[in-house]
């Protein structure tokens, strides 16, 4: 636990949500006092010790000094991630299995993963083979797995760009339909309000067909979206 990249950090924010605290400015939010006591008890006491959430908030109460940097991120993952707790009664849970709850909520996010990427190589080179080797491919790219398993606000923004980069991939070979533009712009505002940092340019339905290179051909598939 605690291992990967900011995920203490993540899990804090996260808490701090299910708690009832409110989204404050960035810099503003700390590290709750409860998870930094959950971090020590992992490195000093037996599994079999340790305790549940609600011990923790009781037993330490507040917030440290150290700041939690999340709140330059819009709250929508952690609203989730804090929904998913409440619904679980996390203060009864040792911090483990909560923690546990939340990385499974990531894992889910991103299930979806190979599936879409098997539709948007298949799409763009008309190769049902090509889409295969895409979807296995995805499984080589490195520490995927490890952040993707992990609390954090990647596993949800790699789903919302997923499907993003498919809707770009239909623009571009000549699905000119309203709905597929406005289902881009729909998922492309959902992956910025869940991490801020997302904001891929996405190519507009004339602009993206302007060459036979880009897959706007004749033999393109058509504008009802067949491919």
């Amino acid at each position: 636990m605690f291992q990967a990249p900011d995920e203490t950090a993540h899990i804090d924010a996260t808490v701090h949500l299910a708690t009832g605290a409110p989204w404050v400015a960035p810099g503003e939010m700390h590290v709750l006092n409860a998870v930094q006591a959950a971090a020590a008890q992992q490195a000093t006491l037996p599994k079999s010790e340790w305790s549940d959430f609600a011990e923790l908030l009781g037993g330490a109460p507040g917030e440290s000094s150290t700041v939690d940097q999340m709140t330059q991120h819009p709250p929508t993952a952690y609203l989730v991630g804090a929904l998913v707790l409440k619904a679980v009664h996390f203060a009864g849970l040792r911090w483990d299995h909560a923690v546990l709850v939340l990385r499974l909520v990531d894992v889910a996010s991103v299930t979806l993963l190979p599936l879409l990427t098997w539709a948007s190589v298949r799409r763009l080179t008309r190769s049902p083979r090509a889409g295969l080797v895409g979807a296995l491919a995805l499984f080589g790219v490195p520490q995927l797995a490890s952040i993707a398993s992990s609390v954090s606000n990647d596993a949800p923004a790699m789903l919302f760009a997923a499907v993003v980069a498919w809707l770009r991939v239909r623009l571009l070979t000549g699905d000119h339909r309203w709905r597929a533009t406005l289902a881009l712009g729909v998922v492309l505002g959902g992956l910025v309000w869940i991490k801020g940092t997302d904001s891929p340019p996405s190519p507009s339905p004339r602009s993206s067909c302007s060459s036979p290179a880009a897959g706007c051909s004749r033999s393109a598939p058509d504008s009802s979206g067949r491919s």
